[in-house]
């Protein structure tokens, strides 16, 4: 009797632990298949801003920069500047002092919400889309995967340009293999992969 009960118990332990695998592995898919969803967006605004300052004549320089600056949420990891972590909450969550979950609060409310790194881009956008020279853009600003973001534009007219973005995407979550081969996946903009930019402005910009 009690062997069985032993037995039971073990067999339900080993149908919970499946549950559990299963339901993590399609917890995660969904995480990832909104984030890619994320990414598209973004792609999608990356490809409006690019096609706008064609629009207004800017040239191929300047409309990198911006499209470098418009696909930051989905560029990955900061290279330049590096940003330095840790202290703060980080701190006080190693001190094993008492009082310590109410330091931890009283820090929390005190604690200004925007990270180190936000406040560094903030600070270096501006300089990066004015800076002169392609020699001098990684050494203001630069992320783990700006090369694979990439602005392209179809044939248009005197009246119409046709621009999209597109990206190999980096699957971040974990048990990705599970659902996908590969570590990345091709992302491109826009509901028809192109984007209609209607009446050129760059004429009224260059009127003496």
């Amino acid at each position: 009797m009690t062997t069985d009960r032993r037995g039971r118990r073990g067999q339900s332990l080993i149908e919970a632990l499946i549950v559990i695998v299963i339901g993590c592995l399609i917890c995660f898919g969904a995480f990832q298949i909104s984030q890619l969803y994320a990414g598209r967006a973004v792609l999608s605004y990356t490809a409006a801003a690019a096609a706008r300052a064609r629009s207004v004549g800017l040239n191929d320089f300047m409309v990198y920069k911006v499209t470098r600056a418009a696909a930051i949420p989905n560029a990955g990891r900061i290279v330049e500047p590096q940003v330095q972590r840790g202290g703060g909450l980080a701190t006080l969550v190693r001190d094993p002092a008492p009082g310590r979950v109410g330091r931890l609060w009283g820090l929390a409310l005190a604690a200004d919400p925007t990270s180190p790194q936000a406040a560094l881009e903030r600070s270096r956008i501006p300089l990066y889309l004015g800076a002169t020279r392609w020699g001098d853009l990684p050494a203001i600003l630069d992320y783990e995967n700006w090369d694979d973001i990439h602005y392209v534009e179809g044939p248009g007219s005197e009246t119409l340009l046709m621009a999209a973005a597109h990206q190999r995407y980096e699957l971040v979550w974990p048990f990705v293999r599970a659902f996908y081969a590969g570590s990345r996946v091709p992302l491109r903009s826009g509901l028809d992969q192109e984007f209609l930019i209607r009446d050129k402005h760059y004429p009224l910009y260059l009127q003496e």
